[in-house]
């Protein structure tokens, strides 16, 4: 009997960055830092873990966040220095409006691209978005 023994799965953040390197030739600078946004805004909801160690509820929890942030909340006076998890709340205090369904679902599909890839490199991905309800682009 043989075991091979893996090395621990990356860091979301770690991983991400390769993630962007190998596709960095198909990417704009834009849509990198979309990316870059959007794996924040992730690990702000579920911290920093290794890949493996996402589940359902954090997948869950990113999209009730994104359903309760504003668009372009960063640029708003009364948002842009607070933690994007306090921003729903005081978004909604103050009157401001939720980003449309269709750029929650954009962002849904940035993170699910780097889950997904991470499915077919690594075992153990357990991460799932739920989006039904949403828009299909």
């Amino acid at each position: 009997l043989n075991i091979v023994s893996h090395p621990p799965a990356p860091k979301l953040t770690e991983y991400h960055k390769g993630y962007i390197q190998r596709r960095a030739a198909r990417l704009t600078n834009e849509r990198r830092d979309m990316i870059a946004a959007v794996v924040r805004d992730f690990v702000a909801v579920a911290g920093d873990k290794p890949v493996t160690e996402y589940g359902k509820s954090d997948g869950s929890d990113f999209v009730d966040l994104l359903l309760g942030l504003p668009a372009n909340w960063h640029k708003k006076p009364k948002l842009r220095n607070l933690a994007v998890t306090d921003v729903p709340a005081a978004a909604v205090a103050a009157g401001v409006s939720p980003q449309p369904p269709t750029s929650v679902l954009k962002k849904v599909q940035y993170i699910k691209a780097i889950f997904d890839d991470a499915a077919e490199r690594l075992d153990g991905i357990n991460v799932t978005f739920p989006t039904g309800g949403l828009p299909k682009s």
